[in-house]
């Protein structure tokens, strides 16, 4: 693995880790909102992206 692909898989899954702290402090602070809700929704749905910019990104690297 390359040096800037692992800065990416990093940064990546430090904004995952990030995501997924935030997303549950909102939902124990808020409990079954729809807010709540609609924020974990778009978390997953930034985490699967991200996954999916890596994926690729490791793809051409190889």
């Amino acid at each position: 693995m390359t040096s800037t692909n692992k800065n990416v898989t990093t940064a990546a899954l430090s904004g995952a880790a990030a995501a997924a702290v935030v997303g549950t402090a909102v939902y124990m602070m808020n409990g079954k909102s729809r807010t709540v809700h609609k924020i974990k929704r778009n978390a997953a749905k930034t985490v699967h992206a991200m996954g999916s910019i890596v994926s690729g990104v490791s793809e051409m690297l190889r």
